[in-house]
C-alpha cells in the first residue's frame, strides 16, 4: 500500500506534464502573423505623420534668433526647410546684421 501512495503523486505529476505539453502544443498551432500584417501597421503609422508645410516651418523658426540656433534647436524642421530651399523665407523675421543678444550670468 505504501508503494501505491508514493506512486500516486508521480502519476499526478506525469498527468500534469502531459497536460502542460498539450497546452504548449496548442500554442504552437496558433497561426503566426505574416510579414504583410506587420508592415501594414508601420505604413499606417508613417502616413499619420504630419508633413512639414511652410506655415509649420515658419512657426517653428520664429522661436529662434538665428539660423544656427534653429539648426541645433529643432533639427528636423530645419532639415525639412533646407531640403525645400525655404530656410531664408522662414527666417525672414530675423533682422539682417544684428547679432542675437546672449545673456551670461
Amino acid at each position: 500500500m505504501v508503494k501505491d501512495k508514493a506512486a500516486a503523486p508521480e502519476a499526478k505529476e506525469a498527468k500534469a506534464a502531459e497536460g502542460g505539453a498539450k497546452e504548449v502544443s496548442k500554442e504552437k498551432k496558433k497561426p503566426a502573423k505574416s510579414a504583410d500584417d506587420s508592415l501594414s501597421g508601420k505604413v499606417e503609422a508613417q502616413s499619420k505623420k504630419k508633413e512639414w508645410t511652410m506655415e509649420r516651418l515658419t512657426k517653428v523658426a520664429r522661436r529662434f534668433d538665428s539660423e544656427d540656433a534653429w539648426k541645433y534647436g529643432a533639427p528636423s524642421s530645419y532639415k525639412a526647410a533646407h531640403a525645400k530651399g525655404i530656410v531664408a523665407q522662414c527666417m525672414g523675421h530675423v533682422k539682417k546684421g544684428v547679432r542675437p543678444v546672449r545673456h551670461t550670468a
